[in-house]
């Protein structure tokens, strides 16, 4: 109802949501984490990214706060002088908005028919009410060239989708949510199909099918899907372009982030990362690299290659964060990773004793680093839990336990601090369900990090196996404006054609046609639907002005968040904390050496 008010036709409204807290601002961050850690974190981060938002849009004089706790408010700290305007009821919606237009009609519409309704009621310039009684809300299509398809998970997700689609004057098509199980099973499907089960395809369709069997996509240029995990374009991709918004990875946050950025020139500078000596070789991949290498080249951009030995754990994990680039090509190997599963046993805090069965996997980080022991080595951890006392995840049974929050922080903090009381080793595993990895020259990377490209907005090109899983969680969520992976295991020659026809493509085309395209030209037939863009179809890769432009400007950025990285030190208390600014400053004095000594 309240966006009915705000939203124009042709305009984007800024929509953010601050998820649910467990406690106020002024509550300290335990270490280690207890029940409300990850609650406390998310906020900060969003309230971050709204404050950031402010100031990318010069300032606003209003702010809509609608129905937020306190202790969600709290941890907003809104720059002085905004009139903030709080609505926590439904009937505090027109008595404190309509002061600000021109009065229009009402447009009734069911609970369940809202997204319909706000969609009609902007396009026919009313406001929305919402009327249980309400006669029900036809979907109704125009001439659009684009089509938003939405999956109405009850989030702010959808809401951002129809705010986007009347921002661009697109059809809008609602579909039923997809549940955290099928998310599995899709996943299930697509690695069964590719080992030709045709069953698994025909359930795959049916997700598709069921949900927008009766549209003729032929009829859309584009077509964005807001989804929680269908790959739409599996069965769409040969009618119309599709790209993909992730309903649970921040779509509020990367919308604005594409809308706001569209033509925003970053630094001019690509990063291509490929370990290149793999065993069996794979020699399409020095190709790949040379040739993404000479195209970025040709639009006046400085490439930084972290490959054979120097595409390591360490300087992946350090590029990643640090170095201001703003495209990101990987040729590796991706995808699921070995591991082991295990069963812990401890005793809580009230002396009781549980036991917990996990998958985990482990990297070994070589550091540049030293001390009186020699090399500093950094172990990475993932662990997937499957059973609490002999409850399955996701299962009924665990549900009906009422384990408390503080249970669960607790099994996580005694596995992380090897506090269990006995570990069994139950077998090793091929491929842990739900791992993710980008092979590097001494091991996996799990796509795990705190910053992303120096804050830029850059542009990934995962063109490794399995890529559109969970690690695209990390890219998306820490600000990429764009990411390409793949659906299943690729074909070395045929991912490195299409990457190399992607990258001349994206000269002419926004990344959306430019993928379809390649991918068309370039695959094998039952392939050309592996790759997913997230995304939209206006998202582009600009063209950089000169060589020297992008090199000035990469120096520059370094040399702005070097400045940073030396003011936190000095407000920093914490000895640890100071002691990893300063190799993050050694960091980036040593990269900016390295720039000037570079040739263009």
């Amino acid at each position: 109802m309240v966006c009915s008010y705000l939203i124009e036709d042709a305009y984007y409204l800024p929509l953010f949501e601050i998820q649910k807290v467990t406690v106020p601002r002024n509550f300290p961050i335990t270490t280690p984490q207890d029940q409300h850690t990850f609650s406390q974190q998310r906020a900060l981060e969003v309230a971050t990214h709204i404050r950031n938002a402010i100031v990318r849009l010069n300032g606003c004089e209003n702010i809509i706060v609608i129905g937020l706790s306190d202790d969600q408010k709290s941890y907003l700290e809104l720059p002085d002088g905004l009139n903030i305007i709080s609505i926590n009821h439904q009937e505090d919606i027109d008595f404190l908005l309509s002061p600000f237009f021109e009065q229009k009609p009402i447009l009734n519409c069911r609970p369940e028919d809202v997204l319909n309704g706000l969609y009609e009621a902007v396009k026919s310039k009313r406001w929305l009410n919402i009327d249980s009684n309400a006669e029900k809300f036809e979907q109704s299509t125009s001439k659009a060239t684009s089509c938003v398809v939405i999956e109405n998970d009850g989030t702010s997700g959808p809401i951002v989708a129809v705010n986007y689609a009347l921002s661009i004057n697109a059809d809008i098509i609602i579909v039923s949510p997809i549940t955290g199980e099928e998310i599995k099973d899709i996943k299930d499907q697509l690695a069964k199909w590719k080992t030709n089960n045709i069953i698994a395809r025909q359930n795959l369709d049916n997700y598709i099918t069921s949900r927008i069997g009766g549209v003729n996509f032929s009829l859309y240029n584009y077509t964005t899907f807001f989804t929680a995990g269908i790959p739409y374009s599996l069965l769409l991709g040969k009618h119309t372009v599709c790209t993909y918004v992730h309903l649970e990875f921040s779509p509020d946050l990367f919308t604005f982030t594409n809308i706001l950025f569209a033509d925003a020139p970053g630094t001019g500078t690509a990063l291509l990362f490929s370990p290149i000596d793999f065993n069996p070789p794979l020699p399409a991949v020095e190709l790949e690299i040379n040739q993404v290498t000479t195209l970025m080249h040709e639009m006046n951009y400085q490439v930084k290659q972290l490959c054979g030995k120097e595409a390591s754990i360490y300087n992946l994990s350090q590029y990643l964060e640090f170095y201001p680039f703003d495209v990101l090509h990987f040729s590796s190997h991706g995808g699921e990773i070995p591991g082991i599963r295990i069963k812990s046993e401890f005793i809580d805090k009230t002396g009781k004793q549980h036991s917990l069965v996990y998958d985990h996997v482990r990297s070994i980080v070589v550091t540049p680093w030293y001390n009186e022991n020699g090399p500093i080595i950094e172990i990475k951890h993932m662990v997937f839990p499957l059973s609490y006392n002999g409850y399955d995840v996701g299962s009924p049974e665990l549900a009906d336990q009422q384990y408390s929050a503080e249970f669960f922080i607790e099994c996580q903090n005694v596995i992380a601090e090897n506090r269990t009381i006995k570990d069994t080793l139950i077998e090793e595993i091929k491929a842990v369900p739900n791992s993710r990895s980008i092979m590097c020259s001494d091991g996996s990377f799990y796509g795990i990090f705190r910053h992303l490209a120096g804050d830029m907005k850059p542009f990934i090109f995962n063109n490794t196996c399995w890529s559109w899983g969970e690690i695209v969680e990390s890219f998306i969520k820490k600000g990429a404006r764009g990411y390409i992976g793949t659906l299943w295991e690729v074909n070395d020659n045929a991912a490195a054609n299409t990457a190399i026809s992607f990258y001349k493509n994206v000269k002419t085309m926004p990344t959306a046609d430019a993928l379809q395209d390649a991918a068309n030209m370039c695959q094998l037939d039952d392939d050309k639907n592996i790759y997913i863009i997230f995304g939209f179809p206006f998202t582009k890769l600009h063209q950089s002005t000169s060589k020297h432009d992008s090199k000035r400007k990469l120096r520059w950025k370094l040399e702005r968040d070097k400045e940073y990285w030396i003011r936190t030190k000095q407000s920093a208390t914490n000895a640890n904390l100071r002691n990893e600014i300063d190799k993050i400053i050694s960091w980036h004095t040593t990269s900016i050496s390295s720039l000037d000594n570079s040739v263009l």
